[in-house]
């Protein structure tokens, strides 16, 4: 049923294109009303696909390769549903189903004149691209000639309240991206909320993963220059540079790029040529993103050609210190990223390149402030946050201080005497669990875990961080091994300084982008104008 919709898709949205097509050449706005109808019925059956595919997790349909693979009968419910995004097949159908979503809400709203079909004929080919993957080589609908009777289970490290969120704010953050390129590319600019939706998207869903690395995954930290990690900050950094940009072709510009390192992170998640806790595995298929890349790519040629035929105003070449800083940023990370393709890139690159010129935004954000260049309080705020970021991430990376600690049952680390008092275990319909009751001198009674989750897969023990936090520090402690028949364990003992610098500006961050919505009639906001024009009044 789920393989009948998709294909049915397929040649829905391949119709709808084709109407587009025609309609531009023919000028018959009838067709496009046709190939627009098309497409939003294009959305309703792949929408449909995924709210299929949920049933079968919930329904525990195990003859479904896909639902076999990532879910059990005892899962939780809540789990049961985001293990639809858990794996590569079905987190594809999410994104091919906002691609659609966000395409049809693009083609239905503002004014449909000529740039928009054009625009909407682009949506229409870029989506039966990624579709096609979908429907041929990453079909989440494929069967077995049996019925197992029960599923191998869930990823452990899935198992968490961010990854039911992660994903899919990740995917609209991609999805909305489409928008922007394929308008530049019909040859008009977009609306600036599109941007906006799409870097909100992406920053929350960066935020959720790392807060997830920093809970789940226990080696202490929250951002581990991991090629995924890396891949999917690359176009909020394009997208930042963006919103810095002062004219049509430098707007255009990022716009293809962000498009494009959407791609290029699609590849690097799917193609399993590095090695990441967020890559889904190999796919022999991945190679098809890459020729996607290059097939995007050639927007590039549209803007050159308008650059030579004088298109742009002379303010185009006089690249601002905003842009040259994110390029910078794009340039090493992305470095970084692709040689891992080939080779290890140590944390340490990425310490030596991108931090320095982290420092350098910091100081021309701090000299920007000083100023007083800011028109709204938002971007101040905002700002801020980045300053804040920085105080925080440095902390972490530059600061931290890591122990391993063997307990049998007591040592002294740090001029802590750590000493293991009992080791508990439980059981409940999932999984078992054991707890370390450990003392800690002047921190107190820590309990890390060690969950092992009754499951067919051998990933299938993960350990549960123990966190104690105060404004400057965090105490972190996860268990490494644990010998019951000794009473004995290994622990990894962190002290993380700054940790909260990196949640505060992430909160602020956030805040900050709420604000702007609404930016203009937000009263602190007007009072706050007020008080810096009658302070630059009276140094006048």
């Amino acid at each position: 049923m789920g393989s009948n919709l998709l294909i049915v898709s397929v040649f829905t949205l391949l119709l709808s294109a084709l109407l587009f097509l025609y309609a531009i050449k023919r000028k018959n706005h009838a067709f496009a009303k046709i190939g627009e109808l098309l497409l939003y019925s294009t959305f309703v059956l792949c929408f449909s696909s995924l709210v299929l595919l949920e049933y079968y997790f919930i329904t525990d349909e195990f003859s479904i390769t896909y639902v076999y693979l990532n879910s059990q009968r005892t899962l939780p419910l809540i789990y049961k549903i985001s293990a639809v995004w858990a794996g590569m097949e079905g987190s594809l159908l999410l994104w091919t189903t906002f691609i659609l979503a966000i395409s049809s809400i693009y083609i239905s709203t503002g004014n449909k004149n000529e740039a928009k079909l054009k625009s909407a004929a682009i949506l229409a080919i870029l989506s039966i691209y990624i579709l096609l993957i979908n429907f041929l080589y990453s079909n989440p609908f494929v069967c077995f000639q049996y019925k197992p009777n029960d599923g191998l289970g869930l990823n452990p490290l899935l198992r968490t309240p961010e990854m039911i969120f992660h994903p899919p704010t990740i995917f609209l953050g991609y999805a909305l991206t489409m928008v922007p390129y394929a308008s530049y590319l019909a040859g008009y600019s977009p609306a600036k909320s599109w941007i906006k939706l799409a870097w909100t998207s992406l920053s929350i869903g960066i935020i959720l993963g790392c807060w997830w690395a920093y809970r789940t995954l226990g080696w202490g930290g929250f951002w581990g220059w991991d090629p995924v990690e890396n891949a999917s900050l690359l176009p909020w950094l394009s997208l930042t540079a963006y919103f810095h940009s002062k004219n049509d072709i430098e707007r255009e510009f990022f716009a293809y790029l962000s498009f494009i390192l959407v791609l290029f992170a699609t590849f690097i998640t799917r193609s399993g040529l590095t090695h990441s806790v967020h890559e889904f595995g190999v796919d022999t298929f991945g190679w098809f993103y890459l020729l996607f890349i290059i097939i995007t790519s050639s927007s590039f040629y549209k803007l050159y050609r308008k650059l030579k035929q004088g298109g742009a105003n002379d303010k185009a070449n006089n690249i601002r210190i905003p842009q040259m800083l994110m390029c910078a940023c794009l340039i090493v990370i992305f470095i970084g990223t692709a040689s891992s393709i080939f080779i290890s890139t140590s944390r340490l690159y990425y310490l030596l390149t991108f931090t320095p010129i982290y420092l350098v935004i910091v100081l021309y954000i701090l000299n920007w402030i000083r100023k007083r260049k800011f028109r709204r309080i938002s971007s101040l705020i905002l700002h801020i946050g980045i300053i804040i970021l920085f105080i925080g991430s440095t902390g972490v990376w530059f600061l931290e201080r890591q122990y391993q600690v063997h307990l049998n049952p007591e040592c002294t680390i740090d001029n802590k005497k750590i000493k293991l008092l009992e080791i508990r275990t439980d059981e409940d319909l999932e999984k078992h669990s054991i707890t370390a009751i450990i003392k800690v001198n002047e921190i107190g009674i820590v309990k890390p875990k060690l969950y092992v989750y009754k499951t067919k897969r051998s990933d299938n023990v993960i350990s549960s961080v123990e966190l104690v936090s105060n404004p400057l520090y965090d105490y972190y402690f996860a268990i490494r091994s644990i010998n019951l028949d000794k009473n004995a364990l290994d622990l990894d003992f962190y002290i993380v300084p700054l940790i909260s610098f990196v949640w505060l500006s992430f909160i602020i961050l956030i805040f900050s982008v709420f604000l702007s919505i609404n930016s203009r009639s937000f009263y602190p906001q007007r009072k706050i104008r007020e008080i810096f024009r009658l302070n630059r009044n009276f140094h006048r």
